[in-house]
C-alpha cells in the first residue's frame, strides 16, 4: 500500500489511514506523558510539537512517498488538531485566552476531522457503460 491516495482504488479506511499522522500522534502522546502538567515547560512543549510536526511532513514525503500538496496539507491539519487535543490541558493553563474553553472542544474537532477527512478525496464518478 502506497502512502499516496488513489481515488480509484482506496476506500474510506485506506484514505483514513493515509491521512492520519499516526507516528506523530504516538510521539506527542508519549511526550505528553513525560512532562508533568504543573511544570512551566512552554518552550520544550512548543519545540516538541514543531520538531515532531517537521518529522511528520518529512516522513510523509520521503518514506511514504506522498507528493500531493493537498494530502500533505490534510496530514498536517490532522497533526495540528491532534496536538491541540493531546496538549489541551497544558494549553488551557498556559494561555489565558483558552482558560474558559471547554475541555471537549479539541476532542470534538479531532473526532469530526478524523471521521470526515476521507470524504475530501471522493472517488471519481463512474461512467455509465
Amino acid at each position: 500500500m502506497s502512502g499516496q491516495i488513489d481515488n480509484n482504488q482506496d476506500g474510506y479506511t485506506d484514505k483514513l489511514v493515509k491521512l492520519l499522522p499516526a507516528e506523530g500522534i504516538a510521539a506527542l502522546t508519549t511526550i505528553n506523558g513525560l512532562i508533568p502538567l504543573d511544570r512551566d515547560d512552554r518552550l520544550w512543549i512548543v519545540l516538541a510539537i514543531v520538531v515532531v510536526g517537521l518529522f511528520v511532513v518529512l516522513w510523509a514525503r520521503q518514506i511514504r512517498k506522498i507528493s500531493s500538496v493537498l494530502q500533505l496539507g490534510f496530514i498536517l491539519a490532522a497533526y495540528v488538531l491532534w496536538a491541540a487535543n493531546i496538549f489541551w490541558p497544558w494549553l488551557t493553563i498556559s494561555l489565558a485566552s483558552l482558560s474558559d474553553a471547554p475541555n471537549s472542544i479539541p476532542a470534538i474537532f479531532s473526532i469530526l476531522f478524523t471521521l470526515f477527512v476521507p470524504f475530501a478525496f471522493p472517488a471519481p464518478a463512474q461512467k455509465p457503460a
